[in-house]
């Protein structure tokens, strides 16, 4: 029995490293498709593909359960879709994928400021602003290493905070939302309203779209990397390893995706190895684990 258990829990962090891998590449294969396609058109493939291929994890389709509700997965899927992945398409496009990896991972302190904002359910204390500061001079160190760099544009890191805020505001209204159904569905809704509210914008902006784009096997491999291993299969792996060991557990991996994109776009990419990237990753995720530390502590 004791070994059966080890067994999990290795496939589990096993599973766990494979979905963190994904997601910290995800920037890195952005940055590759972006020599072909517009972030918009990138944003409505990716977004097609991964709303299919999350049909056969749960294929059921219901009626919307309440106005309230259908209005909150809309919301799910501007901020946590749309607004989220435009902003940071457009900022890897005009930036590194280390520095936009970095400056996102504040996600989680923009979420308990917002949350303390607007739901009142996060204390800001002393040991949160303290975090909060740390990781901000993360940031700053981030941005001169734009500006220090000159074929980066520090616009980027404006881009790249907006999808901060933007997933901040996606983490309180999941909070916020009821539904009877199962996370990979609302998941699978929030695709589709994402893919929706850009549609207007996309129509207007579209590129002629030519398939020989999608043959050659750097734009194919990439785009399923996006839409299967980083949409679908991670999320649905994250929730069943979730259950299975915790959030808490889980969470802490999410600290290594900065890092990992780091060292993934010095390898792939051949990106230079700044300092200031390295010391502003360093920074922000000392500022996030404090803050999360005195989150979990009360």
């Amino acid at each position: 029995m004791g070994n059966n258990g080890k067994n999990r829990n290795f496939i589990y962090y096993f599973l766990i490293m494979l979905t963190i891998l994904s997601w910290s590449s995800t920037f890195i294969s952005t940055k590759i498709l972006l020599s072909d396609f517009k972030p918009i058109d990138l944003f409505v493939y990716r977004f097609v593909l991964a709303y299919i291929l999350t049909i056969p994890f749960y294929p059921h389709f219901h009626k919307p359960e309440s106005l309230k509700t259908e209005l909150y997965e809309i919301a799910l899927g501007v901020t946590g879709g749309s607004l989220y992945f435009l902003g940071e398409s457009y900022a890897i496009k005009y930036s590194t994928p280390s520095n936009v990896a970095i400056l996102v991972a504040t996600a989680p302190l923009a979420t308990i400021f917002l949350a303390r904002c607007f739901l009142k359910s996060e204390q800001i204390t002393k040991q949160v602003t303290i975090g909060g500061f740390i990781a901000l001079s993360g940031v700053l160190m981030v941005v001169y290493n734009g500006i220090a760099m000159p074929y980066i544009e520090p616009f980027s890191c404006l881009l790249a905070m907006i999808s901060v805020v933007s997933w901040g505001f996606y983490s309180i209204i999941l909070k916020l939302i009821e539904s009877k159904y199962p996370t990979i569905y609302i998941t699978r809704k929030t695709f589709f309203w994402a893919v929706v509210t850009i549609l207007p914008l996309y129509f207007m902006t579209k590129a002629p779209f030519e398939i020989r784009l999608f043959l050659k096997p750097v734009n194919a491999f990439n785009l399923l990397l996006l839409a299967f291993f980083a949409s679908t299969m991670a999320y649905a792996i994250w929730g069943k390893v979730t259950l299975a060991l915790g959030a808490a557990k889980t969470s802490n991996f999410l600290y290594l995706i900065p890092l990992l994109t780091l060292a993934e776009s010095s390898i792939i990419l051949d990106e230079p190895f700044s300092i200031y990237a390295v010391l502003g990753a360093v920074l922000i995720l000392s500022g996030v684990i404090i803050a999360e530390l005195a989150r979990g502590s009360k």
